[in-house]
């Protein structure tokens, strides 16, 4: 075993002697392999720290673009919520003036009522044939009295009270007794009275017609005469 020993020792030593130029071509070789591997390697660290570098920088640039978003989205939230707030204030307010406003409508609805059943009743309607008209237009369903419905309201009572201060005597038509249209003078005194004598010489009392808008003859005589 001992001799098997040497002999291979004797072998390696002469192998080797044999190929100690190449054995140093390719320990040459080797070298030169882990120092081109080496600065490959040092190459990439610098290449990879380079892109680690560039990463930290859009890392900072966009939590910087992401803070700076935030606080817009902050500010867009708070001015949300401040006109919501806004919104149901002013809905609160709203809702508050219309039923103001419907109260007040419906005061003026009433009003109207009253003032066509005053001058339903009174002796200068055939003076003024279009009032009653123009109320019922106020009182039309859907309609809004507004300012205007308030103002042609008040002109017709600022009529009504300066003709209950007038006499006035006119030529105008009116139903006489048997129904049919008759002409002749019309003598009214305020809000109160009435009556008419045709050319004929015939008197009497008048009164309102049902339709609010004529006058028509009571049956009969005045006991006076128009001069």
């Amino acid at each position: 075993m001992r001799k098997l020993i040497m002999a291979f020792a004797v072998l390696f030593i002469f192998s080797s002697s044999a190929h100690a130029q190449t054995w140093a071509a390719t320990v040459d070789g080797v070298m030169k392999s882990v120092s081109d591997t080496t600065a490959e390697a040092a190459g990439t660290r610098a290449i990879m720290k380079s892109q680690q570098e560039q990463l930290d920088r859009e890392y900072k640039a966009l939590k910087q673009s992401i803070a700076v978003s935030q606080a817009g989205f902050d500010k867009l939230e708070k001015e949300y919520k401040a006109m919501l707030e806004l919104e149901k204030r002013l809905e609160d307010e709203l809702e508050t003036k219309a039923h103001e406003l419907k109260t007040i409508e419906g005061t003026m609805r009433s009003s109207v009522r009253q003032a066509r059943e005053s001058f339903h009743e009174s002796l200068t309607s055939s003076e003024f044939p279009t009032r009653l008209a123009q109320l019922d237009e106020l009182l039309r369903p859907g309609s809004i009295i507004g300012l205007s419905g308030i103002e042609k309201l008040v002109s017709m009572y600022a009529d009504e009270v300066k003709a209950g201060g007038a006499v006035v005597l006119r030529n105008g038509e009116f139903t006489a007794a048997d129904g049919f249209a008759a002409q002749g003078e019309i003598l009214r005194a305020g809000l109160f009275t009435a009556a008419y004598r045709t050319s004929d010489g015939e008197t009497g009392f008048l009164r309102p017609l049902a339709g609010g808008t004529g006058l028509g003859a009571v049956q009969g005589d005045a006991g006076w005469t128009l001069s």
